[in-house]
Formats: structure tokens, sequence, C-alpha cells
């Protein structure tokens, strides 16, 4: 099981660097330097928010600008979908990638975070508690859709 996007699995964080891609879809730009500026872009209403989140310095600032655009009306029914196509165009386009993804072979893949995304990643259950208690049962809680749709595109190019 892999539970950290950081260090020598830091290739599967949606922050990763240095592997910009080309996503087909996409008629407002030609290259994503991560697929943070990607999904992020994607929010936008107005070419001007989508150039503003994708000219952002690096992928946190761009998570941070897309929280500030409007979001598009299909947004919520349309992220999990957009994600698994931004990830599969990441992969497929660089092989070096590709291959560190198949070499995780059939470990569960977990985005865990302390910062309290339990929708794309998850977090130390205690902290997902309603009522804040820890009864042992389970060390981490959330829907870990982007370790998901990360095993999910594995299987497709494996």
């Amino acid at each position: 099981m892999i539970t950290s996007f950081k260090g020598q699995h830091e290739f599967l964080s949606s922050f990763h660097r240095g592997h910009p891609f080309r996503y087909p879809a996409c008629e407002h730009s030609n290259e994503f330097a991560t697929v943070e500026h990607c999904f992020q872009a994607y929010k936008a209403t107005s070419v001007f928010d989508f150039q503003k989140v994708l000219s952002a310095p690096h992928p946190g600032e761009a998570k941070a600008r897309g929280r500030k655009i409007a979001c598009r009306p299909d947004w919520d029914g349309m992220k999990r979908r957009l994600m698994l196509d931004i990830q599969v165009a990441r992969f497929t386009q660089h092989p070096d990638l590709e291959h560190l993804l198949a070499m995780t072979g059939d470990q569960v893949l977990i985005e865990g975070n302390t910062w309290g995304d339990d929708y794309w990643g998850m977090v130390p259950a205690r902290e997902h508690s309603p009522d804040n208690t820890w009864d042992g049962s389970r060390e981490l809680a959330g829907e870990n859709w982007l370790g998901r749709i990360l095993m999910m595109v594995r299987e497709v190019i494996s």
C-alpha cells in the first residue's frame, strides 16, 4: 500500500512538476505544467480566468487561484471524469511516468494527507470522525478519488 504521494511516489501527485503535458480536449492551451494547473483551469467560466490559473508560477498557486474563480455549473458532475482524462494524458505522454505507475503493481494507492482533503485523498481517521473520537478501527478515512483514479489509469496502461 502506498499512502503518500511524496518522496519516491511524488510522481503520483497532481502537484508533480517536470513533466508538462498536452490535454487534447483543451481549446485554450497547448500545454499544462502540472495536473493541478489543468484541473483548476477547467473550473473557469471564462478564458480570462482559465489563463489566470494556467499562468500560476507553481501548482499551489494554481490551486489557490482555482478556488477564487467562478466555477462552471457542471463542475461537480464532471470533475472526476476530467481528472481521469487528465491523468491518462499525462501518463501516456511520459513513458518514464507510465513505467513508474506500472511498477506500483497492484498496490493500493492512497493520497494520504494532513490538510483535510478527504474527497481526493484520505485523512487520519480520528480527524474525520464526527465526534472526534478514535476507536482504533481505521487508520485513514476518506473517498480517495485521486488514488482510485490512478489505480484505474494503471489498469488501463498495464
